[in-house]
């Protein structure tokens, strides 16, 4: 199921608060600490299936976000399943989707800038890189410049009070 809200009709993810939610789950084989859908709804408070649509109201380009917070449309990320290499980059097909949406998100959201958060500080890394090393040729195109990258590891659970 998914529902969509745009505009004002979305809560502020602020007023829940980035980190206010246990996160009671054991690490992945992979050393993800949440799935994906888990880790948007930490990020973001709300229920798996709730997005944030935007739409350039001058291109009609659309796209997706997990939420509105600050000023910044925000996607997460919740694990890049192992593709970051020793050196920090990534393959190179795993980069031409995450510079693809990168593009198709800044599209739509027309000028309000994006911020990409990661469970795991190697993914947020890796994808900060991936931006920082835009060729001129796409620099100009797309301003990747508006998009910020950071990570947000899962709090641990606090310890049982006896």
């Amino acid at each position: 199921m998914r529902t969509t809200y745009a505009g004002a009709g979305i809560r502020s993810v602020a007023a829940v608060g980035w980190r206010q939610h246990r996160a009671p789950y054991a690490a992945d084989e992979d050393g993800s600490l949440l799935t994906d859908a888990e880790y948007q709804t930490y990020v973001t408070g709300y229920p798996e299936g709730i997005v944030y649509a935007m739409q350039n109201p001058d291109t009609g380009d659309t796209c997706d976000f997990a939420a509105f917070v600050d000023g910044h449309l925000v996607h997460t990320v919740g694990s890049l399943h192992g593709a970051v290499r020793p050196d920090g980059s990534l393959p190179e097909q795993t980069a031409r989707s995450y510079l693809g949406l990168a593009s198709v998100q800044l599209k739509a959201a027309a000028g309000v800038p994006i911020r990409w958060v990661c469970q795991h500080p190697e993914d947020a890394d890796a994808l900060r890189a991936l931006l920082a090393d835009v060729g001129p040729e796409l620099r100009g195109v797309v301003p990747f410049g508006a998009m910020v990258v950071v990570a947000v590891p899962p709090a641990p659970e606090p310890p049982a009070v006896r």
